[in-house]
Order: C-alpha cells, then sequence, then structure tokens
C-alpha cells in the first residue's frame, strides 16, 4: 500500500479511543554540540541538520532550510557524531524511500537532547521514511546469550534504529518497513479457511528476515536512557510472524549482552556491566500493520540473572532494578493489526501504561497463517488484549481493547483464549504500591 494510504481513517480512529498531541517539539537549550561536524554552524544551543527529498541537494551544507540535505545517507554519516542540542529535521512531505536512520553511540544530556523531527508546513505529512527492507538497514543482532527457547541472533532490517543513545527525542514522523510481496492491511484482512483467499500476500516461512519499524538496542553494558518517541505514524512493517524476541514488529526495546558469558570472569564482570533501559518513553503513536509486535519493552539478555529458571514468575526487587527496565511509560498509543502481541512490557520495573488501545491484533495467530507452532515459544499472544505482562511488577491503568470482529465472526479450531491459555505460564506479580490490573489483562510468560 502507498506510504500514506489510510492516513485520515487511521487519525479518525485514533481519535476515538487515543489522545493525540500534535504540539511541536520545542527547540533543545543548553551545552554546545560536541567539537569535529564539519560544515555546520554551530550555537549554544547544538547544530540543527535539515533535509528535504524535494527541496534539498546532498552537496549543500545541510544546516540550514535554505540548503537542506537530499537524502537520509548524509545524516547516517554524521549520526554518531550528534551531540546535546543537536537536531536532525526532516521536511514534512517529504519521502526518504529505500532510506533508513541508523543512530548509535552518542547521546544529548537532560538539558539539551538530541532531537528528531521535521519541519516546515505540517500539512504536507508527516516525513516518510521507507527503508523496504534494503542492504544497508540491515544489521546483525545477537544477544550474546540464550533467551528461552527464542532465536537469539540474525539479520534484521530496521528503519529507525537507535543503539546505546541516550537522551534524545524523535517525534512527527511516519516509518515503514515493506515488503512488496506481502499484503495483509487490517482494513480488508478477512477470515478465511483457505490461506489468501481473501487477497491477502503473506510469507509464512520462519527464515523470514526480521524487521522492525524502530528498534532500541542497549548493548555496551551501561544504561540507555531518556529516549522518547511521540507521535509517530509506523506502519506495512512486513517482519517474520514466529520471532517474538528478534527486533521485529512496530517498536522493540531490547537489551544484550556487550560480550558472551564463557567464564567465571566475564560472568562478574557481565554482572557489574549492565545494558538496560531508563527512561523510555512511548506516547501518541499509532502502530498499524506490523509484524510480530506490535509496541514491546524490555525483553533482556540478562533474564539469566532475573529469571533463568521462570520460577513462579516473582522476582526480587533488587534483581529488577539493576538487571531491568525502569521509569518505562507507555501511554496514549493506537495499536491495530499486529500480527502478535499489541503492547508487551517485560522485566520492567513499575512501568506506567495508560490510555492505550488495541485493536484487531493478533491477526496472524491463528492455525492458517501461523503454519510453524513449534517455532521459538508457539501459537501465543495477548491477541485479545491491550497490554500483556511479562516478568514485570507494574501499575496498569485505563487500558482498552477493542474487540476483535473477526474473531466474533468465527473462531477456528484451537484458536483463541483458550490455546493462549493452555500454552501461557501464569506470572505471580508481586503487588506493590498502586498495583491495578485491569480486568480484562492476562498475564503471560515471553
Amino acid at each position: 500500500m502507498t506510504s500514506r494510504q489510510g492516513r485520515q481513517a487511521i487519525a479518525a480512529t485514533a481519535a476515538m479511543g487515543v489522545a493525540v498531541a500534535l504540539a511541536l517539539p520545542t527547540a533543545a537549550v543548553g551545552q554546545s554540540a560536541t567539537q569535529g561536524k564539519e560544515t555546520a554552524t554551530t550555537t549554544s544551543s547544538g547544530t540543527t541538520y535539515y533535509v528535504s527529498s524535494a527541496h534539498g541537494d546532498d552537496a549543500n551544507a545541510g544546516t540550514s532550510e535554505n540548503a537542506p540535505w537530499k537524502s537520509l545517507t548524509k545524516v547516517n554519516d554524521i549520526a554518531s557524531d550528534l551531540g546535546p542540542g543537536d537536531s536532525v529535521l526532516l521536511e514534512y512531505g517529504s519521502e526518504f524511500n529505500d532510506q533508513y536512520l541508523h543512530i548509535k553511540d552518542t547521546a544529548g544530556n537532560a538539558d539539551a537532547p538530541i532531537t528528531i523531527s521535521a519541519y516546515g508546513d505540517a500539512d504536507e505529512g508527516k516525513p516518510v521514511i521507507a527503508s523496504n527492507g534494503v542492504k544497508g538497514s540491515q544489521w546483525e543482532q545477537d544477544y550474546r546469550a540464550n533467551v528461552g527457547n527464542h532465536k537469539n541472533k540474525g539479520t534484521v532490517s530496521t528503519t529507525l534504529l537507535l543503539k546505546d543513545v541516550s537522551y534524545i527525542t524523535v517525534s512527527n514522523l511516519e516509518i515503514t518497513n515493506d515488503d512488496a510481496d506481502v499484503y495483509d492491511p487490517i482494513d480488508t484482512w478477512k477470515w478465511t479457511d483457505t490461506p489468501d483467499s481473501d487477497g491477502t500476500k503473506l510469507d509464512r516461512s520462519a527464515s523470514r528476515m526480521d524487521r522492525t519499524g524502530v528498534a532500541g538496542i542497549a548493548e555496551n553494558g551501561a544504561t540507555m536512557s531518556n529516549v522518547t518517541l511521540d507521535n509517530l505514524y509506523i506502519h506495512d512493517v512486513d517482519g517474520n510472524i514466529y520471532n517474538k524476541h528478534m527486533a521485529n514488529g512496530g517498536i522493540y526495546f531490547m537489551a544484550h549482552y556487550p560480550m558472551e558469558n564463557t567464564s567465571a570472569e566475564t560472568d562478574v564482570w557481565l554482572r557489574e556491566h549492565v545494558s538496560r533501559f531508563d527512561h523510555v518513553t512511548i506516547r501518541n503513536s499509532t502502530v498499524k500493520d506490523v509484524d510480530r509486535w506490535g509496541i514491546a519493552v524490555g525483553y533482556t539478555a540478562y533474564l539469566n540473572y532475573i529469571d533463568a529458571n521462570y520460577g513462579d514468575g516473582s522476582i526480587d526487587d533488587a534483581l529488577i532494578a539493576k538487571y531491568g527496565s525502569t521509569n518505562v511509560r507507555i501511554e496514549n498509543n493506537y495499536v491495530k493489526g499486529a500480527g502478535g502481541d499489541a503492547i508487551t512490557l517485560m522485566y520492567c520495573d513499575r512501568p506506567v501504561i495508560e490510555h492505550n488501545v488495541g485493536d484487531s491484533v493478533s491477526k496472524h495467530i491463528n492455525t492458517q497463517d501461523y503454519t510453524q507452532p513449534g517455532s521459538y515459544g508457539g501459537r501465543v499472544a495477548a491477541g485479545h488484549l491491550a497490554v500483556a505482562l511479562q516478568g514485570s511488577s507494574v501499575p496498569v491503568q485505563r487500558d482498552v481493547q477493542q474487540p476483535q470482529r473477526r474473531a466474533r465472526q468465527r473462531r477456528r479450531p484451537g484458536v483463541g483464549r483458550r490455546l493462549r491459555r493452555r500454552h501461557a505460564v501464569p506470572v505471580q506479580l508481586l503487588v506493590r504500591q498502586q498495583l491495578r490490573l485491569a480486568d480484562d489483562l492476562q498475564l503471560v510468560r515471553g
């Protein structure tokens, strides 16, 4: 489908269940940008780089609206040099086809975060980044540890990759990672007994490459902190149907070991060098037609220290605070047509999850589409719920799940709540301050 197809319908639906903030980002202020940027005019609030697919030229300096760059290649060239107060602004109406943005190993600060956003006339529509699985968008994910019975390494295509980046805000973008050979929009998807007889096309291969719209990766043995995603439209991310814990879906944040645990010495080192997240906020965003996950935060190689034996599901306060993700907030998001789970928080300490809507999700967790049920955890997802909590202890507030229209029409044998409950391992949550669980909340192990 085209990058802008259905935008008005999505906005109208989201407005019914989600309060979406449309305010433009405020300018970052604070310390000067790091030195060494070529052709950049720096100020006390950092350097702003402008990119326009329609009006730009990569021969330009890129540091004014009148002389923007044309492609994201120029941004990727300087991405690791971005520093406090620096901004990358893409012109409204721009379309960056077969392009991607990978930002690694850098940080803003509390007073002057790095900003990735838009400029110009908002009526022209959010700037679109469409990586389409191109070679440059691909990278090698490796947890460097076993993560239960799930796939733990392989090639991933990601449109916006944030790896070991702190104090960064990303807003007002449209992001896709489409495969021209896959077509399964939820707006026309129908419940059928014959695969693809409703006009969809789906790759059911277990070896299919994983894809993400936005991936956040903590890997350097330190805390990746203060990352905000705001007012994004992420859609048509045609990932792998089966891989739950690779970077596979709309938005996924996960933590890796910086090195393999091969000896007593590396074990001691890893216990003191923890890749984790703190202050991750995902808000006011729409995620539609993605595989496999809608929004997920917190899966970690350090589960081997937190919860390696899966026990009774209870986790010690000190363990989750040290190895898990803290201060995670998921609010005012709308997820529609995810192939698997809508929103899942894993190994998070007291995240806040509120005012989210999940609509017609788990569309591929059925016997016709999910044809290899033994793959990496089986045919299971929190399909009738907005949120599943895995290995987390949280206050949950006012999340709702829109009814799955096709599920009301007909259930295939072995599909639905009974199957998910049979495959799920119950999680005993520690009851902590202000813990409130939604009436329809299902707790499952990842």
